[in-house]
């Protein structure tokens, strides 16, 4: 049974994935999944590349994040389109950090997948899983756990993909809007059971060829403040070995983010600057 680390919207906090790889590593993890927004916000994008990208390739490390997607941060910094999307703060930071990080690191942000299925029926992507008939790039800003039409319009896409695969549809990750979820839709698309994040320590999921699980792990940078427990939030996958039955754990991450607080400088603006630290300074419950 391959254990999973679910995660999301890292934010140039590589404090934090440091934390959770520590958190992890005596549980048996088998690999991350990352959906996304490596860069973005926080202080630090180069250094969170450079971590991530060893995590991939050190031979010691090669299992433990075999699955990074390209979330909206990363398109806009990588490849320095579509910046009219991001509001003016946020526009700013994609600037800044687009002319500080060197060619190499750019093209890597810009060469991410925008979607992946790494197991059979396992749909992972940032945003969305169905591509905005405006731009393929549209579906990254796209919170497609917000509502659930959003969600029954994911369903549909995501299980259109499976079926030209010849796989039924299991499971959809997405990440992008910070706040944790867990639902769970039929086969005919035709109801959602929503499952409170933080209410059980764990929710199991048989037959899942017949109800698609969907999973928003929220992030363990950034948590949203519209979240009913705003807490640095990922998830721990334990998946039967026939993909059919699942486990899905909601955990609070506790890291230190004093560093990283300390680099938010004072050209930061005033209002993105308030905000993270606000959110950096959030720490899980006793």
């Amino acid at each position: 049974m391959p254990r999973i680390v679910l995660c999301s919207d890292l934010h140039s906090a590589p404090d934090a994935l440091l934390a959770l790889i520590d958190e992890t590593s005596r549980e048996g993890v088998f690999e991350i999944w990352c959906l996304g927004d490596i860069v973005g916000y926080g202080p630090y994008p180069m250094q969170m590349i450079r971590l991530v990208q060893t995590l991939q390739h050190d031979q010691a490390h090669a299992s433990r994040a075999s699955m990074v997607l390209q979330g909206n941060h990363d398109h806009g910094v990588g490849s320095g389109a579509d910046l009219i999307r991001f509001d003016l703060d946020a526009q700013r930071i994609v600037g800044r950090q687009r002319a500080a990080l060197p060619d190499d690191a750019l093209r890597w942000l810009a060469d991410l997948p925008l979607h992946a299925m790494p197991l059979d029926g396992y749909c992972l992507a940032h945003g969305s899983f169905e591509p905005d008939a405006e731009s393929e790039y549209a579906r990254l800003w796209v919170y497609s756990t917000q509502t659930h039409t959003k969600i029954r319009v994911q369903w549909a896409a995501a299980n259109a993909f499976c079926s030209a695969q010849g796989v039924p549809l299991r499971v959809i990750a997405v990440g992008h809007y910070h706040v944790p979820g867990l639902w769970q839709i039929t086969d005919q698309g035709d109801m959602i059971n929503n499952y409170p994040p933080w209410g059980q320590a764990s929710h199991s999921f048989d037959n899942l060829h017949r109800g698609t699980v969907v999973i928003n792990p929220g992030s363990i940078a950034l948590p949203r403040e519209g979240a009913a427990h705003p807490v640095p939030s990922y998830v721990l996958l334990d998946i039967a070995d026939d993909l059919d039955s699942l486990t899905v754990s909601f955990r609070c991450l506790k890291w230190d983010s004093s560093d990283t607080i300390a680099q938010i400088g004072a050209d930061y603006p005033p209002i993105l600057r308030a905000q993270l630290h606000r959110q950096l300074s959030l720490v899980c419950p006793p």
